[in-house]
């Protein structure tokens, strides 16, 4: 598929069921070659769907394809909660290779492949299990970590993760509370400062919790957030209210 991309053209829906038809393998070779046909097929589902976008093809086609990429990509979120470390590497690459090839793909339509891409994950966060949800937070922590961009992109994309602490289920919020770290350690100062309010927020209240590492996790991510603001202007942000709700537990 890689060497003649007509094959894949072609055969896009038979090689989908074919795959999809066979179980996941728990050897790592196997499955590297698997996510390897898998990254070939969702490149060109998602290149192809924009493309149809640009042409404005009928929506039925389009509802098609992404359905096959919805089974690739369900796939690969359930390997990042494989107990085994080596298939969850697995998956992490194949997902930041998915990512890099579909941003070298100029845009055609409004929405660009790699954004689709992203998208797509992001429906995954109201997911029907928490294994499915926590997943799909894990999957965009190691995205974010490539390319912080991806959070300014979709505006709404940290208060939906945020909104997560909410979940009683105890891998959702060691998934959120992941993500918070890598968008505190990753992104710009500027871009934090906005965001600093809505994250303590949410932490605060796992702070209590020693169970899990929760309170440990917290306590990481504030002085993290510390660290940054306190270096430059910024550091003024800590002072008044929000340094009040957030001090008793850094005691």
């Amino acid at each position: 598929m890689q060497v003649h991309p007509w094959f894949c053209s072609s055969q896009y829906s038979q090689l989908i069921d074919l795959l999809i038809g066979l179980r996941t393998p728990s050897d790592i070779a196997t499955l590297r070659s698997r996510f390897a046909c898998f990254h070939v097929l969702i490149v060109h589902a998602l290149k192809i769907n924009s493309v149809e976008e640009q042409q404005e093809e009928e929506e039925e086609e389009e509802e098609k394809e992404d359905s096959k990429a919805f089974f690739i990509l369900n796939e690969i979120i359930l390997v990042l909660k494989d107990a085994k470390e080596e298939s969850r590497k697995e998956a992490y690459d194949v997902l930041i290779n998915i990512c890099s090839s579909l941003r070298s793909i100029s845009p055609v339509s409004s929405v660009a492949p790699c954004q689709k891409l992203i998208n797509m994950i992001v429906g995954y966060l109201s997911g029907s299990s928490p294994q499915i949800t926590s997943g799909a937070v894990s999957a965009l922590s190691v995205l974010v970590y490539k390319d912080t961009d991806i959070c300014l992109s979709i505006p709404d994309l940290i208060p939906s993760v945020l909104s997560l602490l909410q979940s009683k289920a105890v891998e959702v919020i060691k998934a959120v509370l992941g993500f918070v770290k890598v968008v505190v350690s990753c992104l710009r100062n500027e871009d934090l400062q906005s965001l600093l309010s809505d994250i303590v927020d949410g932490v605060i209240s796992w702070s209590s919790v020693s169970r899990h590492h929760f309170r440990s996790k917290a306590c990481e991510i504030y002085w993290e957030f510390a660290e940054f603001f306190c270096d430059n202007s910024m550091h003024t942000s800590f002072q008044g209210p929000l340094f009040c709700r957030s001090r008793s537990f850094l005691r």
